[in-house]
């Protein structure tokens, strides 16, 4: 028994020694060989590329704000801004994370008043996250929907005029977080 331990561990040291003699080490322990390694540094556990560095991915949270707009409105009722206020709890979570609003109108009336008015909505809800939850105008973008991206004929009207926010972030992926 002990001469197949003993036999056991000169094959496999031998092994590894063929290996780095080959260039095929992996000091990080990365899964990348020194040779490909560009973040020959990488800390232990974290999830890499082909490269041996971070996996950054770019996450986005799609929210739906519940502000019912009256035609022709940008008007937001104080009752509503619980709806900002998850946007707002959400960036300051995510310092580093911006915000897209788009603006929504119905498919009636004419295309550029109706541009000027879901450009009118994301203002509105921007002025409030900006006033009310101190969120740096930097990290907001505004955008207002063309005509096409309307909900269909069969949705109410009120459900058109809209205001949906975009949160996206960078973030450094780790092996841990592909566990969960």
């Amino acid at each position: 028994m002990r001469l197949i331990l003993v036999i056991l561990l000169i094959c496999s040291s031998g092994m590894s020694m063929s290996l780095w003699a080959n260039g095929l080490a992996d000091d990080d322990r990365d899964g990348v060989i020194n040779a490909r390694d560009k973040c020959p540094q990488t800390k232990l556990a974290l999830k890499v590329d082909s490269m041996g560095c971070q996996q950054v991915v770019m996450k986005v949270k799609r929210i739906l704000l519940n502000i019912p707009f009256k035609s022709g409105s940008a008007y937001i009722h104080p009752r509503y801004n619980k709806s900002i206020e998850v946007v707002a709890k959400q960036l300051n979570r995510y310092p580093l994370a911006r915000l897209s609003l788009i603006g929504h109108t119905s498919t009636r009336g004419l295309k550029d008043a109706n541009q000027m008015m879901a450009m009118a909505r994301a203002q509105r809800v921007a002025s409030v996250l900006i006033e009310q939850y101190n969120i740096a105008v930097t990290r907001i973008t505004l955008e207002s929907a063309s005509a096409q991206s309307a909900l269909s004929s069969s949705k109410v009207e009120l459900a058109e005029r809209r205001v949906v926010a975009y949160i996206s972030r960078h973030q450094i992926i780790s092996h841990h977080d592909y566990i969960n």
